[in-house]
Parts: C-alpha cells; sequence; structure tokens
C-alpha cells in the first residue's frame, strides 16, 4: 500500500467540503486540522497493519483457499478507509486464530528452517509476489503429505523389511509353531514318569497294564525276523493319573534277555493294533545288543503324543536267532493336552 500523498489529501478534503453534511463553509477551515489528524491516524492505523503481518505463522496458510487470499490482498490494496482496516484486521486475527488451531501441523516433517521461510514469506505478504511465494511454499507443503501418505500406505502392510503380507503371515506361522514346538518340548522333559508293566489280572484288550507292579513284559522274537505284536497298554489303562489326556513312551528298561548279546531290533507302536500303528507311521524302533544278566539301564525312546486310551503295542527281532524273549517295562509321560 502507498502512502497517502498531498494530493490525494485535497481530494479527500474537497470531498468532504461539497458533501451534503458539510452546509458551513466557514467551519471548514476550523476543521481542517482535525480532519487532517485523522487522515494521518488512518495512515498510521494502515501502516501497523502492514508491518503486523509477522502473526500470520508458518501453519496458517494451510487451510486458506485462492479466493480467501484474494480477499486479503483486496482489502489490503484499498485499506485507506477505517472500514477496510478493520476488515484487513479482522482477516489478520482470522489467520492468527487459524495458526494456532492448526501449530501441531510440523509434524509433516519440515525443519525449522523451512518453516522459517514460510515464516518470512508470509511476514511481506502485502504484495502478489510474496503471496505467490507462499503459495508455492503451501504446494510444497502438500506434495510432501502426499508423500508421507504414500509411505504410511507402504508401511500398513508391514513390508517395513520389503516383505510381503503372506511373508509375514509364514514368518507368524513359523514363530507360532516354534514356540509351540518349545512348549511340548519342555513338558515332555519336565513330565512326571510312570513305569509300566504286565497285568496281575489282565481283563482282554482292555486291561494289560500295571502302573503299580513288578511284573514285566515279555514279548519274542521270530524266526530271524519279527515276533507277534505284543499288546502293553489297553484300552482302558491310560490315563493313569488323573485328567491327563495325552501320553507317550519316554523310556525302556530291558530287565532279562534270551539270546546273549544278539543285536536285537524293538519297535514300540500305537494304534488299534500294531500293524495299524505300523501301517499310520506312529511307532518308533530301537536297536540294542542286551547282555544277559547284566545291568541294563533304561534307554531314551522317542514317540508321537497319543490320546489317552490309545492301545500301546510292543514287537521284537534277534538277529539270525529263531525265538528270543525280551523282558521289560516301558516309562510313560503323561500331558494334561
Amino acid at each position: 500500500m502507498s502512502v497517502m500523498t498531498a494530493t490525494k489529501k485535497a481530494a479527500l478534503l474537497a470531498r468532504i467540503i461539497t458533501s451534503p453534511e458539510v452546509s458551513d463553509t466557514t467551519a471548514v477551515a476550523a476543521q481542517e486540522t482535525a480532519i487532517l489528524a485523522a487522515i494521518a491516524s488512518i495512515q498510521t492505523d494502515t501502516t501497523a497493519i502492514l508491518a503486523d503481518t509477522t502473526i500470520t505463522s508458518e501453519a496458517d496458510v494451510m487451510g486458506w483457499t485462492d479466493a480467501q487470499w484474494a480477499t486479503l490482498r483486496a482489502n489490503a490494496a484499498a485499506a485507506s478507509t477505517a472500514a477496510d482496516l478493520a476488515t484487513l484486521q479482522t482477516d489478520i486475527d482470522a489467520i492468527g486464530v487459524d495458526t494456532t488451531a492448526i501449530a501441531a501441523a510440523d509434524v509433516i516433517g519440515w525443519t525449522d528452517a523451512q518453516w522459517a521461510t514460510l515464516r518470512a514469506a508470509a511476514s511481506a505478504s502485502a504484495t502478489a509476489a510474496d503471496l505467490a511465494t507462499m503459495q508455492t511454499d503451501v504446494d510444497a507443503i502438500l506434495v510432501d503429505t502426499t508423500a508421507i501418505e504414500v509411505d504410511t500406505t507402504a508401511i500398513a502392510g508391514a513390508d517395513v523389511m520389503g516383505w510381503t503380507d503372506t511373508e509375514w503371515t509364514q514368518v507368524q506361522t513359523d514363530s507360532d509353531t516354534a514356540a509351540t514346538e518349545a512348549t511340548e518340548a519342555a513338558k515332555h522333559f519336565h513330565s512326571s514318569e510312570t513305569w509300566i508293566g504286565r497285568a496281575a489280572s489282565p481283563d482282554g484288550e482292555l486291561h494289560v497294564a500295571d502302573a503299580d507292579g513288578m511284573l514285566p513284559f515279555v514279548m519274542d522274537a521270530g524266526d530271524n525276523t519279527w515276533g507277534t505284536w505284543l499288546q502293553v497298554s489297553g484300552s482302558t489303562d491310560t490315563p493313569y493319573r488323573a485328567n491327563m489326556t495325552k501320553i507317550d513312551v519316554h523310556r525302556i528298561v530291558i530287565t532279562d534277555v534270551e539270546r546273549d548279546k544278539a543285536i536285537t531290533r524293538i519297535q514300540l507302536a500305537g494304534g488299534a493294533t500294531g500293524a495299524a500303528g505300523l501301517e499310520a507311521g506312529t511307532y518308533t524302533d530301537i536297536m540294542v545288543t542286551p547282555e544277559k544278566n547284566a545291568k541294563q539301564s533304561p534307554l531314551e525312546t522317542r514317540m508321537p503324543r497319543f490320546d489317552a486310551g490309545t492301545k500301546g503295542w510292543a514287537r521284537c527281532w534277534v538277529t539270525g536267532q529263531d525265538t528270543g524273549t525280551v523282558n521289560f517295562f516301558l516309562g510313560v509321560h503323561e500331558y494334561l493336552e
């Protein structure tokens, strides 16, 4: 805005003198000093308002439309009357309010230096060129915001390492599986053990094992081949401990053999029959060379877990021998689930 010149002041005085409201021309001279003082006051207010544009802080342009900026420029260009000056001040105050409301907008990643540049443009916003510069800065803000939104979309799929959702799902599945396996392994090695042997009073395939007796199971080999399957757990034998729902064989101890130091192969299976367990793959193999009348230490076994009530079976093969009995007990683990 330019300063009001003497010509403009004279024109304003002439308009006042010739207006209908001024009927006493003799009073004009007496009032001229007061009128000029009022004009000077308007000029002072105008200059102060233009100088006070620094209150247009860094974020105030983010919510303004082109029409709102055009209105501000028009008001600034016409700020020679008290009414226009009041309108301009109202607009500036509104900028200040908007700035307060969006003061947190700088989270989009701008540096202090970038905000300082925008403040500098805002402080000189009385010219169209500065307003254009400010608009460019605003456009840059919008571009940065769009870029951040794109990055957010990318991160939403958890692909910060370049992985797809399918790959992350597989990782989660593998992690869950590993945790489950670790838990089951801990249960296996920290569960109580129950030793079972042949039932003193068996009942068909329902009851064939006792957990509180000292009678060993006795299985017999064939003629240099597998012997007949011997049932070692009946359908009503398990659980041995209340509320347990799963069972597996942990160890076997051989107490006597017919063939001394003969290579002996043993199979333990779970299923409706020994053959059914063999076909289903729910069995384990053990290789030993036991000594007759010698101290025998329990042997570790590896078997799947079975539901309580599953029938258990055992058989053996003594290399190069026609028959060959093996006396043994089984150590079992039971689980709540």
